[in-house]
């Protein structure tokens, strides 16, 4: 996320990914920005998103679909996690301040996402990774 030219206020590393039939996970690692505290810097704080498909639920085209290129509709258990993230204001200004204010807002930005998740109205990928070769 960048304030202004070279104020960053937070960034993370490359995605890591883990996959496999029925969970995905995508863990972006913080290294630093504005919004870091310096004991949490480069530490090992992550943001994270799994999602799981239930073990009973089938997987790709139903015969009854009408457009067997198009998966139907799935069940899906999100999870968003923010772990070993030390923000700066709670440092700086106290956890009551943080929690009353920050704290909040993260709540509201999550439950957005969610909402785009549903939808299916998500941006495009920056890194590509799973791109197909398109010759």
């Amino acid at each position: 996320m960048l304030l202004a030219t070279g104020l960053k206020l937070i960034t993370f590393a490359a995605p890591e990914y883990e996959l496999d039939p029925l969970r995905g996970l995508v863990r972006w690692r913080i290294a630093h920005g504005l919004l870091v505290a310096r004991r949490g810097r480069d530490g090992g704080g992550y943001l994270q998103i799994e999602v799981r498909r239930p073990a009973g639920q089938a997987r790709g085209g139903d015969p009854a679909n009408e457009d067997p290129a198009r998966p139907p509709p799935a069940c899906l258990h999100v999870e968003i996690e923010v772990a070993g993230f030390y923000p700066a204001i709670a440092s700086r200004l106290g956890r009551r301040i943080y929690g009353a204010t920050q704290s909040k807002i993260h709540v509201i930005i999550t439950h957005g996402f969610l909402r785009s998740l549903a939808r299916l109205d998500l941006a495009e990928s920056r890194v590509g990774r799973f791109e197909e070769n398109v010759s």
